[in-house]
């Protein structure tokens, strides 16, 4: 994995931001059925808590505090089930006719990656610099059904599979892979992009976006969030990590950890320089 020595600076930086909000202490917190002592908080997101106790450092997720906790932390289930939902890496299916059925009963498109997932380099580009990332997860889980057409060299299928990979291959005149077709539920064909393209999933997804009638749906309108309530700090940092992860290699939970690691140091130095000066 590479990780620039700009990306790692905004990371500390980070860190450093909120180590110096924390610093919330409680004698216990109960959570998740275990009681910590001497807690003090180092980092909150919209699903989880992290803490130094006694025995370290621990986390635990908001909505298995008490009410009163919830509240203090600002809790949110509606946020906290759309955070988790955009965290979702992006499912694909082989079935077509099971994910237009599915795109008719949400109100949703489809997308199909003719693809030779275990030979094709330009398709493991693809699925790796947009299909893995975090932006494409997102907007995919509120928007698509997704249909994987796989014409593999090594990895084993059905014969089943293959003759209906094979008849969909003929049906849409696929000559070529990677190609990513868009249909609607009924089962037109919206627009198709044949070949890698560069631009990562901000471009994918625009390019796409263009060829679809249906707005496009976020995390909070598919939940019913409907709150107009400005991004806590936390949050536009959250944001600014599930941005920043395709560009450096991580995944937007990994980097969570690492702040938070980087939060749990800067507050353990915090400490000792109090200390120090205390005595």
């Amino acid at each position: 994995m590479k990780l620039s020595f700009k990306f790692l600076a905004v990371l500390v930086t980070f860190a450093v931001a909120l180590s110096a909000s924390a610093d919330q202490t409680f004698s216990t917190l109960e959570a998740d059925g275990h009681i910590y002592t001497n807690v003090t908080v180092t980092f909150v997101t919209a699903t989880d808590i992290y803490f130094t106790y006694d025995n370290g450092m621990g986390n635990a997720k908001l909505k298995n505090l008490s009410p009163e906790l919830q509240r203090h932390f600002h809790y949110n289930a509606d946020r906290a089930g759309a955070q988790y939902l955009a965290s979702q890496p992006a499912q694909w299916g082989t079935d077509l006719s099971a994910a237009l059925s599915q795109a008719r009963s949400e109100h949703r498109l489809v997308l199909m990656d003719f693809t030779g997932s275990d030979w094709c380099p330009w398709c493991m580009k693809l699925d790796r610099d947009v299909f893995a990332t975090s932006q494409f997860a997102e907007y995919a889980n509120n928007n698509l059904e997704m249909v994987r057409v796989d014409f593999p060299h090594n990895t084993p299928q059905s014969e089943d599979l293959r003759q209906a990979n094979a008849a969909l291959a003929n049906r849409f005149n696929v000559n070529g892979y990677p190609t990513c077709i868009l249909l609607d539920s009924s089962g037109k064909e919206l627009g198709r992009q044949t070949g890698y393209a560069e631009g990562g999933p901000d471009a994918f997804i625009a390019k796409f976006e263009s060829f679809s009638p249906m707005p496009v749906r976020t995390a909070a309108t598919t939940t019913g969030i409907t709150t107009q309530t400005p991004p806590s700090p936390v949050a536009r940092i959250a944001a600014l990590i599930a941005k920043a992860a395709p560009r450096s290699g991580w995944s937007p939970n990994l980097i969570t950890a690492v702040v938070a690691g980087f939060v749990f140091i800067c507050v353990m130095l915090r400490k000792l320089v109090k200390a120090r000066q205390d005595l």
